[in-house]
């Protein structure tokens, strides 16, 4: 039995074609075309099958550390961008559990033996070019939503209080989910498996042959609406939360006036309070110290907290800064394959475009498996909660002053 396989053209459509020989089971070109290109058949097979001996370990590695990441985040008191960080873990498992079918089965049999498999076809049509490709776009408006809370966190700390109803990132994420899911759904549909006695083919569906302009539509206001513009919009809130940290920094050195003129300002504060250089003044007695204690407690509460904060904010703008490096690139190549002809598949250009294409698949992979390390470098509390996980319980339990402490470090607004 021969197989066939398929390459989306500049215009977002599935060219199916059958294979006769072994040789043509690879995204083949006529011979009279073979060699033009900037890299040959050869080149692109040598390239493929590097990608995916890359790719295989970060699949694992990606499932693994995500898994932690969610045991991690569950154990630890309940905030919103700790629950955005769980789901997003949770999306990028999902993410790479879709791509380990191809992947493992052309590393195990071989790229060409695999595509001589049904389930390999089935597989494909059905579910990676839906499943893969749609998770992806969730995972970005899901972390541009993360963003956006941060962002509003650090530019309006106090008005967000008021707001605390409207922060539920579970629901923000299943309803993005069900609409994002809903809206490809024409990926599923167009296109299908014929398998005869002598061929599996990979053909357009009869709905998508009458309304083809109607699927290209569709497939590119998705593009637009749930890909494209959520990425504009985080690379936008990354920038707004740059200056509104900028700001806070410049309001506190503005308020303090530097550490001169701040210890003048906590001396005055406390010869008002009936205090002077640490010690009371004459006449005021013990209730002075019980005031400077309960200063002194209330202050580090409120250090503890913003440090918290600080951190966590650390953590999303690292997150978010390495998603959009890293998911730009396959972002926009099908925008620039669009408005340069020679980038068309099965153009000049074929072996180039189709390698380009495994390279920038797999900065999306490296984006979908980093984010336990990313939490893990930024994020003490969640380096502790890690070692929490990992060690016996036994002789090990946190006094309750560490898990008062515990418990404080991990509040937020």
């Amino acid at each position: 039995m021969t197989t066939g396989t398929a390459a989306n053209n500049s215009d977002g459509c599935c060219v199916s074609f059958v294979t006769t020989t072994p040789e043509m089971i690879r995204p083949a070109l006529p011979p009279f075309m073979r060699g033009e290109g900037l890299l040959t058949e050869d080149d692109y097979i040598r390239l493929s099958q590097t990608v995916k001996m890359t790719v295989a370990p970060i699949l694992l590695l990606g499932i693994i550390t995500n898994t932690v990441s969610i045991l991690v985040y569950l154990r630890m008191p309940a905030s919103v961008t700790s629950t955005f960080f769980s789901l997003a873990s949770g999306l990028d498992i999902l993410y790479l559990l879709t791509l380990c079918p191809t992947t493992f089965m052309s590393l195990v049999v071989g790229q060409e033996q695999a595509v001589r498999s049904v389930f390999y076809i089935y597989y494909v049509t059905y579910v990676s070019n839906y499943v893969t490709y749609t998770t992806r776009k969730v995972i970005v408006c899901v972390t541009m939503l993360m963003s956006l809370d941060r962002y509003l966190i650090v530019a309006f700390p106090i008005r967000i209080r008021s707001l605390e109803h409207l922060r539920r990132p579970k629901s923000y994420t299943f309803l993005v989910t069900f609409l994002v899911y809903l809206f490809d759904i024409n990926l599923a549909f167009k296109n299908k498996v014929v398998v005869t006695d002598q061929t599996v083919r990979i053909v357009p569906t009869e709905n998508r042959l009458k309304n083809g302009q109607l699927f290209l539509d569709l497939a590119l206001t998705s593009s637009i609406v749930f890909q494209y513009m959520p990425l504009a919009l985080l690379v936008l809130f990354n920038a707004l939360m740059v200056a509104a940290l900028a700001k806070h920094s410049r309001n506190i050195r503005r308020r303090f006036g530097g550490p001169e003129k701040k210890t003048r300002q906590v001396s005055q504060r406390f010869h008002n309070a009936g205090m002077f250089d640490g010690q009371p003044t004459a006449g005021v007695g013990g209730c002075q110290s019980s005031n400077k204690d309960a200063d002194d407690s209330g202050k580090k509460m409120e250090d503890a907290r913003d440090d918290k904060q600080k951190a966590v904010t650390r953590t999303v703008l690292v997150y978010s800064c390495l998603f959009i490096l890293l998911a730009l690139p396959n972002t926009l190549y099908p925008l620039v394959r669009r408005f340069v002809p020679g980038l068309a598949a099965f153009g000049r250009e074929h072996y180039l475009v189709m390698a380009l294409g495994n390279v920038f698949a797999l900065l999306d992979t490296i984006s979908s498996a980093m984010n336990f390390f990313i939490y893990f470098i930024t994020g003490s509390a969640f380096r502790a909660g890690v070692f929490r996980l990992f060690r016996t319980e036994q002789g090990r339990q946190p006094s309750a002053s560490a898990s008062q402490s515990s418990v404080l470090t991990t509040q937020e607004p």
